[in-house]
C-alpha cells in the first residue's frame, strides 16, 4: 500500500513538473486564445480532428487500393488518380516504381491540410464496404473513356 502512495506521489510531481515547463515554454499563449481558436475551428464546420481522421483514413486505404492490379494496372493510372481525385501533379518522367510513387502520393495526403479529403474519404468508404459498388467500379474501369471523376461522381450519387 505504502508503494503505491509513494508511486503516485512521484507521478503528481513529475506531472506538476512537466506543467510548469509546458506554462513556461507557451506563456505567449492563453487560455482565451485557446478557447477562441476552437471556437474558430468549430464555426468552420472542419474540426481538426476531422481532418486528421481523413488523412489517418486515407493514408491507411490509398496503398491497398492502388496496388489492386484491376483498378491500376498500371503506374500512369495511379498517377492519374492522384491528379483527378487529389488534385497532386506529379512528374511521370521522374521514371520512378509504383511502389515508389504511391509512398510521394502518401507523403502529401498525411501533409494534406485542407477538407477535400472529405468526399474522397466517404466515396472511398463506401466502395470498401460494399462489394457490388467495388465490382461495379472495377467494370467501368475496363471501359476505353474511363474517367476517375466521372467514375466516383456517379458512384457518389447512390
Amino acid at each position: 500500500m505504502m508503494m503505491k502512495q509513494n508511486n503516485k506521489q512521484k507521478r503528481i510531481l513529475n506531472f506538476m513538473q512537466e506543467l510548469s515547463w509546458l506554462t513556461e515554454n507557451y506563456k505567449d499563449i492563453s487560455i482565451k486564445d485557446v478557447f477562441r481558436q476552437l471556437q474558430d475551428t468549430n464555426d468552420s464546420g472542419m474540426t481538426a480532428g476531422k481532418l486528421k481522421t481523413d488523412t489517418k483514413y486515407l493514408v491507411g486505404v490509398l496503398p491497398a487500393i492502388f496496388q489492386d492490379k484491376e483498378l491500376f494496372p498500371k503506374k500512369e493510372d495511379i498517377l492519374e488518380f492522384a491528379k483527378q481525385e487529389l488534385g497532386m501533379e506529379l512528374n511521370i518522367q521522374a521514371k520512378r516504381s509504383k511502389i515508389e510513387y504511391i509512398g510521394s502520393i502518401l507523403c502529401k495526403v498525411a501533409n494534406e491540410n485542407s477538407g477535400k479529403l472529405e468526399q474522397l474519404v466517404d466515396t472511398l468508404d463506401m466502395l470498401l464496404n460494399n462489394e457490388s459498388k467495388m465490382a461495379e467500379l472495377k467494370r467501368h474501369r475496363q471501359e476505353p473513356n474511363f474517367s476517375w471523376n466521372e467514375t466516383i461522381a456517379k458512384l457518389r450519387e447512390f
